[in-house]
Order: C-alpha cells, then sequence, then structure tokens
C-alpha cells in the first residue's frame, strides 16, 4: 500500500439548466393557439416550450414570487431555502423572458435580500470560528441547540449550499454583486467544499475578503492575523473520500457513527459550490453561463 493516494473524479459539464430544457426553449419563437389550461393547440409543439407555457410558467412565477420571500429573522437554513427559492423563480423568468420588468424585479429582490444577510444586517450573523477554521452563525456559536447546530458543524453543507446556488443564480445575472460580495461567498464556498490552499493571512489569499467592518466582510474574528502558518479551512471538511459521500453531523457524537442524513442537500451543495466556481472563477463557465 503506497503512502499517497490518488483520485480521480470526472466533473459535470452541466450548467445551470437542463440540455434537454435548453432545446425546448430555443423551438419555439412564435405565438400559438392556447387552451384554457395553458398548453398549445397549435400542430407540431411536442417537445417545445410555446408562448403558451412560457405564458403559463410566468403567470405562476409572479404569483410564487409574492410568497415565502426571505427573512432575515429566519435562521440561516431557512433563509437559505427562501433565498434558492427566490432565485430559482428569478433563473425562470431570466431564461423565459430575460430583460422584462419581472426579471428585473426578481433580480433586484434578490440582490437586497443576499446583500443585507452578507452584510450581517441580521442579527443571527454569520461569523469565522477561529479554533475550528469555519463560518458559524453567531447564535449556533453561543448555544449548541441553535440553528440546527450550525455553531458545531452540523449541516453545514445542507445550510450553505442553498445560499450558494442562490449567489450563483444572481452572480449569473449581476457581475458587480461577484465584484462585491465575491469574498463573502467564497468563505461559504470555502467551509464546505474545499480550503485556502494554506494561505496564512488573508492578504495573501486573493479568494478570501476579511473587510474593514463588522460585518460578514470581517472574515477572522475582529480583524486579527494571528492565523500564520495554518489554511482557514480544512480540506473537504463534511466530503469522506473513502465512503464516497458527505456527513452531516458535525461535533456532535453519535452511537452509530456520523450520520448522512440528507443526500439531496449534499447534492444541492456541491451543484451550487459547481455553479459558484463556474460564475467566479470561469471553472466550466460554458456551460454554467449558456445553460448549456
Amino acid at each position: 500500500v503506497g503512502s499517497t493516494w490518488a483520485y480521480d473524479e470526472v466533473l459535470t459539464d452541466v450548467g445551470f439548466d437542463d440540455p434537454d430544457a435548453v432545446r425546448a426553449l430555443s423551438g419555439a419563437t412564435t405565438n400559438h393557439v392556447c387552451s384554457s389550461n395553458g398548453t398549445s393547440l397549435s400542430s407540431g409543439t411536442k417537445g417545445v416550450v410555446t408562448s403558451c407555457v412560457r405564458r403559463t410558467i410566468l403567470d405562476q412565477v409572479r404569483r410564487d414570487a409574492r410568497t415565502v420571500l426571505p427573512t432575515l429573522k429566519e435562521n440561516v437554513y431557512g433563509f437559505g431555502k427562501q433565498a434558492a427559492r427566490l432565485a430559482q423563480l428569478a433563473h425562470i423568468a431570466d431564461r423565459l423572458e430575460g430583460g422584462t420588468s419581472l426579471s428585473r424585479q426578481l433580480e433586484g429582490k434578490l440582490h437586497a435580500y443576499l446583500t443585507e444577510y452578507l452584510d450581517g444586517d441580521g442579527s443571527d450573523n454569520l461569523l469565522y470560528d477561529s479554533d475550528f477554521g469555519g463560518v458559524v452563525t453567531k447564535n449556533g456559536l453561543a448555544d449548541p441547540g441553535a440553528d440546527f447546530g450550525n455553531g458545531r458543524y452540523n449541516d453545514h453543507h445542507f445550510h450553505y449550499g442553498y445560499i450558494l446556488y442562490a449567489c450563483s443564480v444572481l452572480g449569473r445575472l449581476n457581475s458587480t454583486f461577484v465584484s462585491l460580495y465575491g469574498g463573502h461567498v467564497d468563505a461559504l464556498l470555502h467551509d464546505v467544499a474545499h480550503d485556502t490552499f494554506g494561505y496564512s493571512s488573508p492578504d495573501d489569499d486573493p479568494t478570501v475578503s476579511t473587510g474593514t467592518s463588522g460585518g460578514f466582510a470581517a472574515l477572522v474574528g475582529g480583524g486579527s492575523r494571528q492565523r500564520s502558518g495554518r489554511a482557514f479551512f480544512p480540506l473537504a471538511r463534511h466530503k469522506s473520500w473513502y465512503d464516497g459521500h458527505s456527513f452531516a453531523s458535525g461535533l456532535f457524537p453519535f452511537a452509530d457513527g456520523k450520520s448522512q442524513e440528507s443526500s439531496s442537500e449534499a447534492v444541492n451543495c456541491y451543484y451550487g459550490a459547481y455553479l459558484w466556481s463556474a460564475v467566479r472563477w470561469g471553472v466550466g463557465v460554458g456551460a454554467a453561463s449558456s445553460g448549456g
């Protein structure tokens, strides 16, 4: 048995959209006669998103966009789900009818909610924990049971995966968001997906922003630089390369071993990490930007 192992995995080239959906969207440019339920009565529309279907979907997007909006009073898990839901609505509106008042409105809403959260405008701010090298919630750090155990690294890839996806959608629609808040989002990415490659100071790491305020941009507590010689985040905190899946239970003990809990939310996290990497650094950006 060797002293080191090499692990190669072929990554997907999927983007924000399923390729079949992209083809269906590109197949209908003319108006069709619509039935009362929104389907097309015209011939030759199988496998095509017709004007009738577009209208039905966009009407539903408008209705959905009036409910379950993000709130800073929600815990990190709830806020992430709400933000990801709004991001998906913004993405759908952009794909079906980009540049319209609806898509611009949803993009604006998403931008407002995410920037407020990343700026630390809520009471349960995100903080950097220098003991274990990770981003945790203020309430979770004070109370192990708060925020589903976030302060003890429970479910981080569930919580931050939703935010990564939402930020990826907004970053595709608004490059200024990436420029201004890229460092904030990078910290969440590093917490759940990979490390900061041994940078001993945020000044040395071009992908991490510490900022100067007390908000989330102040990644290292109080602006401290006392991390010399150590990376800010561990490599693949939740992913077990030997077991081939993630663990969710953080620092909490379990009698029968660590818990995977939700494979779907783990996949969602790494998909969000992939999309953010595409938007942020151009990794697979052709697929991610075009939806192919």
